[in-house]
């Protein structure tokens, strides 16, 4: 008689556990995000943005054209209005700086 002999209903059963790719990516997008901030999302949102409009060119129904067009114009919205301003928050141009006044005038406070 062996020792090592099991019978019966395990109380502990190996679970493999499969990931989809999808699950993946979201991952590593969250882990990406919590170390690398805000370029990583404007890297990312560049990729899906170039995919997008790569795939117009070859679209010959007008309506799934026009629909990777609005999702291209939404991509490259949020890139400008929303991404770009969380990574440069002051490249606002304010009244009284001297980049707004004439050239080769420099104002006391750039001083």
């Amino acid at each position: 008689m062996s020792v090592c002999s099991f019978s019966g209903n395990p109380s502990f059963t190996p679970n493999e556990s499969r990931f989809s790719g999808l699950a993946v990516i979201a991952l590593l997008l969250g882990c990406g995000v919590a170390w690398y901030g805000w370029w990583l999302l404007i890297v990312w949102v560049v990729m899906l943005a170039a995919l997008v409009g790569g795939r117009v060119m070859f679209i010959d129904h007008r309506p799934t054209r026009i629909f990777y067009l609005i999702a291209f114009a939404y991509l490259l919205a949020a890139l400008l209005f929303w991404l770009v301003p969380q990574v440069v928050p002051d490249a606002a141009l304010r009244p009284g700086r001297w980049i707004a006044n004439s050239p080769g005038e420099c104002p006391r406070s750039c001083w």
